[in-house]
């Protein structure tokens, strides 16, 4: 799912992995400045909101790579003996795994909720835009004047520079053809995508 107030390049997935280790790293300077405060439960509870934060700003993805980003560096920072990846303790073995467990869930949870939304945006969208071709369909009865329409929606739902709609006629003369932008000389050459209407009566156009 793309962000809104990414600016474009930053929704490259590279620059969303950085922005998410940075995110961990940040999370880790204040918890070792603070370290002599807190104790490795804390820390490992406020390294899962960083790493929930890195999946709701940046993806799922980076938010999986932050978890591992995190739990090592909480081996390395906070479980005794310290800069180093060893663990003498059974406790801090569990703590370990459940920061890595639960880091990992809550990515998986959080990216799983942002691809609804999504999914659901992209309905809605695909519903709207059908409503306003009904709507702008209505009352219609020249060829003309709904091939135009009919491109007009189709356009605008494909996001491309220029559509063509033509309805068959007898033989090698169509009913109606239709390009939006109207103006002609917009569309040269073969179309980049082709797409048959389909109604109850067989192919439209």
């Amino acid at each position: 799912m793309r962000k809104a107030w990414m600016l474009p390049g930053m929704r490259s997935p590279v620059y969303r992995f950085v922005g998410g280790i940075l995110t961990i790293a940040l999370t880790t300077a204040l918890l070792h400045g603070m370290r002599a405060w807190l104790n490795t439960s804390t820390v490992a509870l406020l390294y899962v909101l960083a790493v929930g934060a890195s999946t709701a700003w940046w993806g799922l993805a980076p938010g999986l790579g932050a978890a591992i980003v995190a739990f090592l560096l909480f081996n390395y920072l906070f479980i005794p003996p310290y800069f180093t990846l060893r663990v003498l303790h059974p406790q801090g073995a569990i703590d370990l795994v459940v920061l890595l467990v639960v880091a990992i869930v809550i990515s998986q949870l959080l990216g799983r909720a942002q691809s609804a939304v999504a999914r659901a945006q992209s309905h809605e969208k695909e519903t709207q835009r059908l409503y306003e071709l009904s709507t702008a369909l209505i009352g219609q009865t020249e060829y003309g004047g709904i091939a135009r329409t009919i491109a007009r929606g189709a356009r605008e739902a494909f996001g491309a520079s220029a559509a063509r709609l033509t309805f068959p006629g007898e033989g090698d003369t169509p009913l109606a053809v239709a390009e939006e932008p109207s103006g002609g000389g917009v569309i040269a050459g073969a179309p980049t995508v082709r797409q048959e209407i389909l109604g109850s009566r067989g192919r439209m156009g």
